[in-house]
């Protein structure tokens, strides 16, 4: 489902939630400020229930998270401090990506790698994800 994202932003979003099991939401509004790379950690802040939490990060999402850094346009962080910038900018001046977007990536993915029929096209992506992540966590 990764592989066929159509983009490395949706790409690096995706694997994010999978990855972290983090929540679409979560995803779109990471600062560079809540990525720790040394101790290979995430700081959540304000997610449900208005808890903060931390998530490991894998060196294999580490990588992709530094190819998206470099490659991602800067024309939205105009005048905006480096640990205050939007790791996936949206198109209005300091706000982040629209969580639809992330949505509408993994429906279009999982549609198209033959992971789910017709009927279940329209269910949340994310949510199966994280859960999906839980299951290998726990299960092997």
């Amino acid at each position: 489902m990764l592989v066929v994202a159509t983009s490395l932003k949706a790409r690096v979003a995706l694997s994010l939630c999978y990855a972290c099991g983090l929540r679409a939401g979560e995803a779109v509004r990471l600062k560079v400020k809540y990525i720790d790379s040394a101790q290979k950690i995430i700081r959540i802040e304000q997610s449900k229930g208005r808890k903060d939490r931390n998530v490991m990060l894998p060196a294999e999402t580490l990588n992709l998270l530094r190819q998206w850094w470099k490659a991602r346009r800067s024309r939205y962080d105009a005048g905006i401090p480096l640990e205050e910038r939007w790791l996936f900018p949206g198109v209005k001046p300091g706000r982040p990506m629209v969580t639809y977007e992330v949505l509408c990536q993994g429906v279009r993915g999982r549609y198209s790698s033959g992971f789910c029929e017709d009927s279940q096209r329209s269910t949340p992506q994310c949510r199966r994800v994280r859960r999906s992540r839980v299951y290998r966590m726990l299960f092997g």
